[in-house]
């Protein structure tokens, strides 16, 4: 039978499938945060050409930006050790700034924003 809720707001206190289905739901979670905070780490700093003042600037916010998504996972997983209150409501913090972090870097990286783009010469 289909149930509403499908993973537990507490993973730890769910059982059989529930269980199963909250732990592959943090599995996948906690590898796409990591999968976002590679790319704008590693892969989005990685470009062709020479080294304007633009492109340096571009890096650093790329890493500012994994930084940031690296931070938000550390943080999740000393809530979740912790055990914050759930009305803190933490763990939607933390990923929005994950998200919103990768959000600046996906936009910057593919020119939408305009921001820190070469100048024509």
């Amino acid at each position: 039978m289909y149930d509403r809720k499908n993973t537990a707001s507490d993973g730890a206190g769910a059982h059989g499938w529930t269980r199963v289905v909250s732990d592959v739901h943090l599995l996948c979670a906690a590898t796409l945060f990591i999968i976002l905070g590679v790319f704008s780490t590693f892969l989005f700093t990685r470009s062709g050409g020479t080294a304007t003042p633009q492109r340096r600037a571009r890096s650093a916010l790329y890493r500012a930006c994994g930084a940031a998504i690296f931070a938000a996972i550390g943080l999740i997983c000393v809530v979740n050790l912790l055990h914050a209150p759930s009305g803190l409501h933490a763990l939607f913090w933390l990923e929005s700034v994950a998200v919103t972090a990768f959000g600046i870097s996906w936009l910057v990286k593919g020119g939408f924003l305009g921001i820190l783009a070469d100048r024509p010469a």
